[in-house]
């Protein structure tokens, strides 16, 4: 007699929920589109935003912001009916979520992100390339979740003057390294 054994994974079987609500931290003054209110740019959520969450388990599920919460800074984020996740996902304790929503984010058992920094940024007036300002957010739930995003870089504000045009800024660290690629984010 001979058997073989294939390793699937740990199946779950998640009440995966339909929405959930996210906001930023209070003090967060950048993206995913600027507000100026009150002397102060709020971060504010975009029509056509999503985020990637993993509710209780290291499958990605997509979630797309409500059309009547753009422009607002906290909304509500149903799942996505056309985001098929693939395979099985390991069990985690709570949930964890990532701005902006990617298919190559992943996340491994232990909670740590892979996640990609862009090496192309494009200018938004008044405001910030979505796809630059990568947040991430954790809770102790998987079923009825409110997520508090915290931002994983900070910005560089460049205050440009005078007639002529820029086509490109390269930005690079102290010593010409990258600042852009793959990268690994937890809490």
């Amino acid at each position: 007699i001979i058997s073989c054994e294939k390793e699937t994974g740990n199946r779950i079987n998640l009440n995966i929920p339909e929405t959930v609500h996210a906001g930023t931290e209070e003090s967060a003054t950048t993206k995913t589109s600027l507000a100026y209110v009150d002397d102060v740019y709020e971060v504010h959520w975009s029509l056509g935003d999503a985020i990637a969450v993993f509710p209780g388990s290291t499958q990605m599920q997509k979630y797309d912001l409500n059309d009547e919460d753009a422009g607002k800074d906290s909304g509500e984020f149903t799942r996505s009916s056309t985001y098929k996740p693939s395979g099985f996902g390991h069990a985690i304790v709570g949930s964890i979520a990532i701005y902006p929503f990617k298919t190559e984010i992943s996340l491994d058992y232990e909670k740590k992100a892979s996640i990609v920094m862009e090496e192309t940024q494009t200018y938004v007036a008044d405001s910030f390339d979505k796809d630059a300002s990568l947040m991430m957010a954790e809770n102790s739930e998987t079923t009825d979740i409110d997520f508090t995003f915290k931002n994983l870089c900070g910005a560089l504000k460049l205050n440009l003057k005078g007639t002529g045009s820029v086509k490109n800024i390269i930005v690079s660290g102290n010593e010409g390294e990258l600042l852009s690629g793959k990268a690994a984010a937890c809490f």
